[in-house]
């Protein structure tokens, strides 16, 4: 999959990179390295075949697997079936290089008053240094418990967001950096927020829609739909993250922070012309219509 990342570039990007990009690396700014990459042209793929190699081949799956055989208890799960509702975004190299900008200065100033054991790496390269892409997360996972509920899942999020009188849309960020913490495990991340009216007159009929489907998919089950849902106030797109963060990283996240803006990314636009859903492995696009 990096392989084919790093040869080919989006419909909505006609740059492709002529160098790899080191995950940890700053990423240079010369006049002369941005036209080299300017000036390389390859075919643009489509969605179909960016979405068939979108999720790299699970191992880890077949070690924990492997694991539960010989009694090793690893917290992997067999028998459910997850779903992940999201807009994806292919930044171009040179979004690339001004978000690296944004992050390799917001790591700056963190040493500056934190000390030097923070640092935020960019998520938008792999560590192989092809570029991935990044999204807008519009629900947490979802777990069902059959493939029967997982089919009826999906038709029924097909059905109301192709209901939804919502035509093609840019979105945009504000330029306060925003610093999350992940449940799961020690992460931190740090993030782009979604402009208030975007949230609220584009993204909110769409979160609806996909609240209908969950309502008739787990009927009279609120409380686990509830798990599934995300907050249209906190509507984001993580651009880098911080992992095994040391203890004094909890005051980081603090709301009352006043970071230094981005310098330039409020100006990023994000096209959206579909809905991607993940359902275990194999990602699906529903069309903006």
């Amino acid at each position: 999959m990096d392989t084919i990342a790093a040869n080919y570039i989006s419909s909505s990007d006609s740059e492709v990179d002529s160098e790899p990009e080191q995950k940890r690396a700053k990423i240079s700014d010369s006049t002369e390295e941005l036209n080299k990459e300017a000036n390389l042209k390859l075919p643009t793929v489509p969605s179909t075949v960016l979405d068939k190699y979108y999720v790299s081949p699970n191992i880890l799956k077949y070690t924990e697997e492997m694991s539960n055989l010989v009694g090793i208890k690893t917290g992997f799960r067999t028998g459910q079936f997850r779903s992940f509702i999201f807009l994806e975004w292919r930044p171009t190299s040179l979004q690339r290089q001004q978000l690296v900008k944004s992050i390799n200065q917001f790591n700056e100033n963190l040493t500056k008053t934190k000390g030097s054991n923070f640092r935020f790496d960019p998520l938008f390269i792999s560590s192989l240094g092809s570029p991935e892409p990044l999204h807008v997360s519009l629900s947490k996972s979802i777990v069902c418990e059959s493939i029967t509920q997982r089919n009826l899942f999906y038709r029924e999020l097909k059905k109301e967001l192709q209901s939804v009188q919502i035509q093609p849309f840019t979105l945009t960020f504000t330029n306060k950096p925003l610093v999350l913490t992940a449940k799961q495990d020690s992460s931190m991340f740090l993030c782009l927020e979604v402009n208030r009216s975007h949230r609220t007159k584009i993204l909110k009929p769409i979160q609806d829609a996909i609240s209908s489907a969950l309502e008739t998919t787990f009927s009279n089950q609120s409380d686990i739909i509830m798990n599934f849902q995300v907050s249209n106030e906190y509507l984001h797109m993580s651009i880098a993250q911080m992992t095994n963060c040391p203890p004094s990283s909890a005051n980081l996240k603090s709301s009352s922070i006043d970071w230094e803006p981005f310098h330039g990314l409020d100006e990023i636009k994000v096209p959206c012309k579909e809905v991607k859903c993940l359902i275990n492995r194999q990602l699906y696009s529903i069309p903006i219509s």
